[in-house]
């Protein structure tokens, strides 16, 4: 009797040695996600409350770091899988799709929250607002490395699909007169780096400016010029528009960047976008107007309306200026890795072009390499209709979304809910 005591204490000691090796293994390093306090989502309605309403496939995911926190998860990544109903008769488990790979958790005393944007992997445009989708959301252990981007992990083997709430939020984005891209297979989109990672960079992580209708080129400037703290005796926090009122930064920068007071809009009558020359002319103006000491790089190409005057930008080059028509990521990297400020514009197709397509300009406030993927982490107004809303975290004023490289080695966003989405233009400053 006794040593079949001895026997099953052995015996249950080697389970449990199992187990923990199991809990080990890569396949079973993700923790499940339930609490919506933590993670949460919202279909976008791009254009709202003047544009298309509803309907999209376009999904705001809100990541609340200090909820995580409070489970115990910080330093890691943050994978999301939209699950298609109903199950595979031969496997029994549903088919997923990993949306969010890789998103960085950080700790709450660097950033509140961050957002991130991706989209729905359904054939026909998602109507159930305010209501929820199947889908499974994993947190990698925290000081775990990223999880392959291929293959795909198969987290149903150990971790249930669940139905996840998702409320709405009306989007109104863009401000730059510049064409969408041409629709590109998601696939053919690449990490820019091969299987590389790198820490976060963390240049700034200050809310933007409220804006107007249109108004995120001057206001993307304004941004990085309040975060230098080169504002010309101006409020870089202040709205205003079209020069007004006088002590806005962001007012005066709509003034010298020439942005047309009225011609756009469901009447005709409310502001349209800026064009790239006049932005890049309008900010050195600026800069040269107020004296402020500052040297200035750009890339890509700036034009006036339908391709004409076209500049292309410049980067210093061991003191020469090089002509730069084509954003890179190694360019953007290198300024955020001296702590300067970028401004990034992108044009996008939208997720339901024609109606949701545009270009739009943001403040860039960090990055992160993961396994070659350039994270980019962006502030901007979310809402460019509400005088209140749009700036937060949790409004979708701070997001990441993954750039890889696509056709032409042009800079793409990966999986982002703005449909097809090149970076077309990148601008920097920094103090003499």
């Amino acid at each position: 009797m006794k040593r079949l005591v001895i026997s099953a204490a052995i015996a249950l000691a080697l389970v449990l040695a199992i187990l923990k090796l199991r809990a080990q293994s890569p396949n079973d390093d993700l923790i499940d996600i339930t609490d919506p306090a933590a993670v949460s989502f919202s279909q976008l309605s791009f254009g709202g409350p003047v544009g298309p309403a509803g309907g999209t496939n376009a999904v705001m995911l809100f990541v609340n770091f200090q909820e995580l926190a409070n489970l115990g998860l910080t330093d890691t990544y943050l994978q999301v899988f939209v699950c298609l109903p109903g199950a595979d008769p031969t496997t029994g488990t549903q088919p997923c799709d990993w949306v969010v790979e890789n998103m960085p958790v950080l700790d709450p005393a660097l950033l509140p929250g961050e957002s991130a944007i991706f989209e729905l992997p359904f054939e026909e445009p998602f109507r159930a607002i305010s209501g929820s989708f199947e889908g499974i959301v994993l947190a990698s252990r925290p000081k775990a490395p990223p999880v392959p981007r291929m293959p795909a992990p198969t987290p149903q083997k150990n971790h249930p699909v669940i139905n996840l709430k998702i409320g709405k939020m009306d989007w109104n984005i863009g401000g730059l007169d510049i064409p969408p891209p041409a629709p590109i297979n998601p696939n053919t989109i690449m990490p820019v780096f091969d299987n590389m990672t790198k820490p976060k960079v963390q240049v700034s992580k200050q809310e933007s400016v409220q804006t107007m209708f249109n108004q995120c080129t001057p206001a993307a400037v304004a941004n990085s010029l309040n975060f230098l703290g080169m504002t010309g005796g101006l409020m870089g926090d202040q709205p205003g528009a079209f020069g007004k009122p006088n002590t806005s930064l962001v007012g005066a920068l709509d003034t010298y960047m020439m942005r047309p007071q009225t011609g756009c809009g469901p009447n005709m009558k409310m502001p349209c976008p800026t064009q790239t020359l006049d932005m890049l002319n309008g900010k050195m103006k600026f800069i040269a107007d107020k004296k402020l000491n500052l040297t200035f790089n750009s890339q890509g190409m700036f034009c006036k309306p339908a391709g004409q005057n076209c500049v292309p930008g410049q980067v210093d080059v061991n003191g020469k200026p090089v002509a730069a028509p084509k954003p890179t990521a190694p360019f953007i990297m290198s300024e955020l890795d001296k702590m300067e400020d970028v401004e990034a514009c992108f044009s996008f197709t939208g997720p339901m072009p024609p109606a949701t397509a545009g270009a739009h300009c943001v403040h860039v406030e960090g990055y992160k390499l993961t396994n070659g993927m350039l994270q980019l982490e962006m502030a901007h107004d979310a809402n460019q209709m509400d005088p209140k809303k749009g700036t937060a975290p949790d409004e979708g004023g701070q997001f990441t979304v993954d750039v890889g490289k696509g056709p032409g080695g042009n800079l793409y966003f990966n999986k982002s809910g703005f449909g097809t989405a090149m970076i077309t233009h990148v601008l920097s400053e920094s103090p003499k």
